[in-house]
């Protein structure tokens, strides 16, 4: 007897509790359940950081190892959408990046690691920094405090250096296979700039206020 999605979550995946696959049955049947899927999240992320070694690098790979199973699947893998409508107003899809990011402010973990973890998975440069730019923005909380912002607009900063460097080796050799990258002729260079003198009110003196000078210049010499 073959079971549908719904049988196989209803007998195994829900009363087990079982998030990895029920968010495989969720995609296959694209099941949306933005309330269930976030809970499903916190499991997983939660078990990952229960394991042993680095809490971060657990949950770094486990971002990796589902983003590449699931990405660009808004249902189970909520990261950012593609457009944004109205510009930079937070979204469902918005919370992972914004729970990962609140731990990370909140314990300690390598800067970037999230955005690294979440590109690695297939998640596009354009796509992650509308994230960091719309919880910047947002001002909710937790990103409502100066510790908050400057925390986010340094993670932001660090999106759009990966950014560039990626478009200066997809130039070197002719081509990537990001889209992000591939349309950096796109890259809307004026609006970035504005937005970095926003980070910039935000960001603390220090080596993130002279890196987000060598970016601003950066941006400006792809104009």
């Amino acid at each position: 007897m073959t079971l549908t999605a719904a049988q196989l979550y209803n007998r195994f995946a829900g009363p087990l509790e079982m998030p990895e696959i029920t968010l495989l049955i969720f995609h296959v049947s694209d099941h949306r359940d933005p309330e269930r899927v976030s809970a499903l999240w916190q499991q997983i992320l939660e078990h990952a950081r229960a394991q042993p070694g680095s809490a971060t690098l657990n949950m770094a790979n486990k971002l990796i190892e589902l983003g590449q199973r699931f990405y660009p699947s808004d249902s189970v893998f909520p990261v950012g959408p593609s457009a944004r409508d109205p510009p930079l107003e937070l979204t469902s899809a918005d919370e992972l990046v914004s729970d990962l990011e609140q731990y990370t402010l909140e314990h300690g973990g390598d800067a970037g690691w999230v955005a690294a973890a979440l590109h690695s998975a297939g998640v596009p440069f354009d796509v992650l920094y509308g994230v960091f730019e719309a919880l910047f923005e947002s001002r909710s909380p937790p990103w409502h405090t100066s510790k908050a912002l400057s925390f986010v607009a340094t993670e932001a900063v660090l999106v759009l250096e990966s950014w560039i460097d990626a478009i200066g080796r997809a130039r070197a050799r002719g081509g990537a296979a990001d889209r992000s990258i591939d349309a950096y002729d796109e890259l809307p260079v004026v609006d970035i700039a504005r937005q970095l003198d926003r980070f910039a009110s935000s960001i603390a003196a220090g080596d993130a206020q002279a890196r987000l000078g060598v970016l601003r210049r950066r941006v400006q010499d792809l104009s």
